[in-house]
């Protein structure tokens, strides 16, 4: 069974709703929301540095090369079944990478060049490994696009959608118009020292999911030649896994440390890690009227690398 499902563009976190602290202004401003393009694309220490912004994706002309791997590779698992108590050892990880290419302000390709998942199961002694499970969309061109007042839908650029791609279609385009980078990182210029609070934040593979995402801007320093606001922060949020099966029930909690270097020009982290700790428990129904409880308890490590170019 898969326990997570971290996918697109690495941390995605989506349905913020951020508090301001003391130094900074509240993101529902009017002020706030009217900020100037010049004041974004020329920042400076002294007015603070607007870290994100409502409507901006990849810059046309550019793309970009997003490699994301997910880990958790020493879960504990306790499985309770008629009384009896089972332990054992559970692994997962996944490795994605994807180019993204910005045709216009409006319309992105996305290419999914890789998308695999593995786990490895030992309950008692006995393996209880699924198969490697690879994405649809891998190598499967795929559009984005956001009509004048209408919110993103992906597509496939051309071919046939069959069932299986439907449901990640869809929570690509869910991801897209959550704005992740606007919720967590706010509209307003930051200033290094400055630390500021999201409530409610929802990590992808996360339904219903409720928590505290704490950032700090800690600095500033160069990365890939590019000037980067240096990040670190914590989470701490509580969800249900969105690849439970229908009769399962279970809930899902992912708390730790992250960090970012983040580009300055084009507000796009250039790097991010999160390091952490995922528990996962309930109940699972595997055939009509045999329940279990469960626990699962591990490290997990999720990491994202961006590269960006000229679009060919």
């Amino acid at each position: 069974m898969r326990f997570l499902a971290l996918a697109f563009t690495g941390l995605i976190f989506v349905s913020g709703c951020e508090r301001k602290n003391a130094d900074v202004r509240n993101a529902s401003d009017p002020q706030v929301a009217d900020s100037s393009a010049q004041e974004a694309s020329a920042p400076n220490e002294k007015a603070g540095f607007v870290l994100a912004t409502m409507e901006e994706t990849v810059p046309v002309g550019k793309t970009i090369l997003v490699e994301t791997t997910t880990e958790v590779p020493d879960g504990r698992v306790l499985v309770v079944f008629r009384g009896t108590e089972m332990e054992g050892t559970s692994s997962f990880s996944e490795v994605q990478r994807q180019r993204i290419e910005a045709l216009d302000e409006n319309k992105l390709r996305y290419t999914i060049l890789e998308d695999r998942k593995t786990e490895r199961m030992n309950i008692m002694g006995q393996d209880q490994n699924p198969p490697e499970e690879e994405s649809p969309l891998v190598d499967h061109p795929l559009i984005a696009e956001r009509p004048a007042g209408e919110p993103w839908t992906v597509r496939l650029e051309k071919g046939k959608i069959t069932e299986p791609m439907t449901e990640k279609l869809e929570r690509m385009s869910k991801a897209l118009n959550e704005n992740f980078d606007a919720k967590i990182y706010g509209t307003v210029p930051r200033k290094v020292g400055d630390e500021w609070t999201s409530e409610g934040v929802n990590l992808m593979g996360m339904e219903g999911g409720s928590g505290i995402f704490v950032v700090k801007f800690e600095g500033i320093e160069d990365y890939k030649g590019q000037r980067c606001a240096r990040l670190t922060g914590t989470v701490d949020m509580t969800g249900t896994p969105d690849d439970v099966p229908p009769s399962g029930d279970l809930s899902m909690r992912v708390s730790g440390n992250f960090s970012a270097l983040r580009s300055l020009e084009h507000r796009i982290d250039l790097k991010n890690r999160l390091e952490g700790r995922l528990t996962v428990g309930g109940t699972l129904e595997p055939q009509p009227g045999v329940k279990m409880d469960m626990e699962l308890v591990g490290k997990m490590i999720v990491e994202a690398n961006s590269e960006m170019s000229p679009s060919e």
